[in-house]
């Protein structure tokens, strides 16, 4: 039998419809993943210097959450949950150098934990502690100012986690990331007990090991107001936000979900340790506003003294 024109216009028709609507929906059951900076990881006075020469720091982060929410911020009724457990233990050196003006720092950062959460992943991240993606920060610098300190970073994530494709309970998030870190801490009166700070991380990433998937570039921006009540106690509120800012691209791209982004409020206090060269400080928050993201309560003690 022979085909007319017409006809072969309506098979080459079909086939293109049928591989269009395989693709949408390979997208559209994608997975969704979060960048590598920790919301909330930086606290009071973010923008400071480090002490000169080599000094620890040790971050726990908690994170719990039993509500996942959808696109436009409505709760998808999954069940499960989400434990999260985390420790960061981070060498830093002061360097004496200054560049541009800026007083020049480095910092390397090793994690375990119990998982990688993502966007939407409830029932993620129970599986015992293992090696995280590791983190370097080559350079850091941090400007002095009549009213207060500004910085400027950048770095790099490594993925030296444990990842396989689908797997909910990866340590790793399967990809790397450029990092780069801009922030400031105001002092609005002389006196200097009053102080607000930000830090903003931008992410870009790499393509996911195993997937045709790049996620999308996030921005997380961590913000603090407080007041030192005395030469050691340090207190007020702790904020952040997280946004995705640009969309995932790839064959296994979930372009069909849209974005995700979460906020949170909170409280912190801190405690100077002038004999170690360091602090001791400990922050809280209760998550809201989440679309396509889970939406729970985080806990970050911290850590940090001279070498």
């Amino acid at each position: 039998m022979m085909f007319a024109p017409r006809h072969l216009r309506l098979a080459a028709f079909l086939a293109a419809a049928s591989v269009m609507t395989a693709g949408a929906n390979a997208q559209v059951d994608g997975p969704l993943y979060t960048g590598h900076a920790i919301p909330g990881s930086t606290g009071f006075e973010s923008s400071l210097k480090p002490p000169r020469g080599v000094s620890y720091e040790n971050l726990l982060y908690l994170y719990n959450s039993e509500i996942e929410r959808d696109r436009d911020g409505n709760e998808t009724g999954s069940g499960g949950s989400v434990r999260h457990a985390s420790n960061h233990f981070s060498i830093v050196w002061g360097s004496p150098w200054k560049i541009f003006g800026g007083d020049y720092a480095m910092k390397g950062v090793l994690g375990l934990g119990n998982g990688a959460p993502n966007a939407r992943s409830l029932d993620a991240g129970n599986r015992g502690f293992k090696l995280l993606d590791t983190y370097i920060e080559p350079f850091s610098l941090h400007w002095p100012g009549e009213t207060g300190w500004a910085t400027l970073k950048a770095g790099y994530w490594f993925d030296t986690g444990d990842f396989e494709a689908g797997n909910l309970n990866s340590s790793g998030k399967g990809f790397q990331t450029f990092e780069l870190a801009f922030g400031f801490t105001y002092y609005p009166y002389k006196e200097r007990r009053w102080h607000l700070s930000t830090m903003t991380r931008w992410g870009q990433h790499s393509k996911v090991d195993g997937l045709d998937l790049r996620p999308g570039d996030d921005i997380v921006i961590d913000w603090s107001f407080g007041k030192h009540l005395n030469d050691r106690w340090n207190a007020g509120l702790v904020g952040y936000g997280v946004w995705q800012t640009s969309r995932d691209k790839g064959a296994d791209a979930n372009v069909e979900i849209g974005f995700y982004g979460v906020a949170a409020l909170g409280l912190g206090a801190r405690y100077e340790l002038p004999d170690w060269g360091g602090h001791a400080e400990v922050r809280v928050y209760q998550e809201f506003n989440a679309f396509n993201h889970t939406e729970g309560q985080a806990g970050l003690l911290a850590l940090s003294f001279r070498l």
